[in-house]
């Protein structure tokens, strides 16, 4: 609400998972190919959210601790 020029202003009180979606449908397009790191709830919503926006989810998995390497992730 800062900083804009309009008449009407509303504010939303919500979760913060309102704003990650928010950021994701602004973000990813049909078909898009999203990594994500599944490891507890909070990324399990991640993937429902990008799926929902048509994004292609890679759920690459490796144990706690452990790195990927750049090809792993290609």
């Amino acid at each position: 609400m800062l900083q804009t020029n309009r008449p009407l202003k509303i504010s939303v009180s919500r979760t913060e998972s309102v704003g990650t979606e928010t950021t994701l449908a602004k973000v990813v397009e049909l078909g898009d190919k999203v990594l994500a790191r599944v490891i507890k709830y909070f990324s399990h919503c991640l993937v429902n959210m990008v799926s929902h926006h048509g994004g292609e989810v890679h759920k690459p998995t490796k144990l706690w601790g452990e790195v990927f390497s750049l090809e792993e992730l290609k």
